[in-house]
């Protein structure tokens, strides 16, 4: 016979579970509804800005000023006018610039209509700021190297450059540093390309003086131990290079913290072997002038910051805010030394920024930052001969005059007369080697280390919620 079936045991529900279940759905309908009203409003937003028409694109400002000598000038004002070079004492204008990939994907950017997302339009203003620059040597960053020729390669070949890229370590070859050079001014002796840096060496043909320029694009985000390892190979890169030159005995390399020193490594095969490369005696030679350039995604409290400007790092001058410092931290560049930033003869209120995220028409935060930069080794006073070229600093290009200020804030980049989130620097040099100094040199020289290096009221860590918000706002595009 079938079994009996158990009586189901009857269960007892406090009074309150059906009020708490209904409040709970209540609130999950609320949010639910909220998310949504704000979605609408984005898209609507959005579609607000994709109807509306572009406005006419006004006018560079062409203000220039003088600061400590250096001529500094608006876009429109650049290049400078009145400065002229020497046979001995050759000019050359240096840019640096982050692109903003072909490919990105504007995740988040609500404020950026899709016309203006479209590669195709960024391209045309790219190309043609970059024109504008009149630059001997472009240091770009985020290359796709798969669609370099048709996206900067061919039409900038057609104005006289040629470039040398980075290195597409593991077929990663997108955001990647690309360095154009004037060829009908400078040629390639040697170049040695890195993952994040490239770095080659020019000689300038009516002078024959060289010099030895890397294009960076460091670790994005909250990783300052990955920054200072690639700040640190780069500087290793360069001070090899330097000893060639060198008539001394080479600079012992400093005690780690164990006690025991860091053992040689052989030249990377990877060293390009032109004329005036590593197999050829350059004892003779004069060595080359230095400049250091690109997205460094740092702020200038950064130990890669501070390593370009000092040239050296031991254990007891790292901060603890910056992460845990790694295994190999003591370092000193004894040939290359510290670099001196261009930009830093601006004060607090003047240095612009160099990184935008967000719009005030779009209700978002706007974040800016400086954390591009050009580093160069300064001439000194009375600088020897023997010690190889030095630097000057004539002249610098603001990324934007006044009247574009507000509508960077207001309108948000990318948009339709600036192509990319980040703003391009250049600078322009005298390279000498001779005795001597001029105007500019003696001045920008003589500035305390307390001002000639200030990173500007955008640039510090209290500025943008410090590390968390450069992730935040799309800082990690590596």
């Amino acid at each position: 016979p079938p079994l009996p079936t158990p009586t189901p045991t009857p269960t007892h529900t406090h009074p309150h579970t059906h009020t708490h279940s209904a409040q709970a759905m209540r609130l999950k309908q609320l949010l639910l509804a909220a998310a949504a009203a704000y979605a609408l409003a984005a898209l609507a937003r959005y579609l607000r800005r994709e109807e509306e028409e572009e406005p006419e694109e006004e006018p560079e400002d062409r203000e220039t000023t003088t600061v400590h000598g250096v001529q500094v000038c608006d876009p429109g004002a650049w290049p400078p006018e009145g400065i002229a070079g020497r046979p001995d004492c050759p000019l050359v204008a240096v840019a640096s610039y982050n692109t903003l990939r072909r490919n990105y994907r504007f995740r988040g950017h609500d404020w950026v209509p899709g016309r203006h997302r479209d590669f195709g339009h960024r391209r045309s203003l790219l190309l043609r700021q970059l024109e504008s620059f009149k630059a001997d040597l472009l240091c770009l960053q985020e290359c796709e190297l798969r669609s370099l020729e048709e996206d900067f390669a061919e039409p900038l070949r057609k104005l006289g450059y040629d470039f040398v890229t980075a290195d597409p370590k593991g077929g990663h070859d997108h955001t990647k540093p690309v360095i154009f050079y004037d060829k009908s001014r400078f040629a390639m002796t040697w170049s040695k390309p890195k993952s994040r840096v490239v770095l080659a060496e020019f000689r300038e043909k009516s002078s024959g003086d060289r010099i030895l320029v890397a294009a960076c694009h460091l670790q994005g985000g909250n990783h300052a131990p990955t920054r200072y390892n690639q700040a640190r190979s780069l500087m290793k890169a360069m001070d090899s290079r330097m000893r060639e030159y060198a008539k001394t005995p080479e600079t012992p390399t400093p005690r780690s913290s164990s006690g025991s020193r860091s053992p040689r490594r052989s030249r990377s095969p990877k060293d390009t072997k032109k004329p005036g490369g590593p197999t050829e005696d350059l004892s003779n030679e004069k060595a080359p002038a230095c400049i250091v350039c690109g997205d460094m995604n740092a702020f200038y409290d950064d130990p890669s910051v501070r390593l370009f400007k000092t040239g050296h790092m031991r254990r007891n001058m790292w901060n603890p805010m910056d992460g845990e410092p790694p295994r190999r931290l003591d370092f000193r560049a004894g040939h290359v030394g510290g670099l001196r930033d261009a930009y830093c003869i601006l004060d607090e209120e003047s240095r612009p920024f160099t990184y935008q995220y967000g719009s005030e028409d779009c209700k978002n935060k706007v974040v800016r930052m400086v954390v591009d930069y050009i580093f160069y080794a300064e001439r000194k006073e009375n600088v020897r001969e023997e010690d190889g070229t030095r630097l000057t600093l004539r002249a610098l290009r603001r990324p934007f005059g006044k009247s574009r200020r507000k509508p960077l804030a207001s309108v948000g980049i990318p948009n339709g007369w600036h192509p990319s989130d980040h703003l391009p620097l250049a600078a322009l040099f005298e390279m000498s080697s001779s005795p001597g100094s001029s105007i500019a040199s003696s001045k920008v020289s003589q500035l305390p280390r307390s001002q000639a290096g200030g990173g500007g009221k955008h640039n510090r860590r209290t500025m943008a919620g410090g590390r968390g918000e450069l992730n935040k706002a799309g800082k990690i595009k590596s």
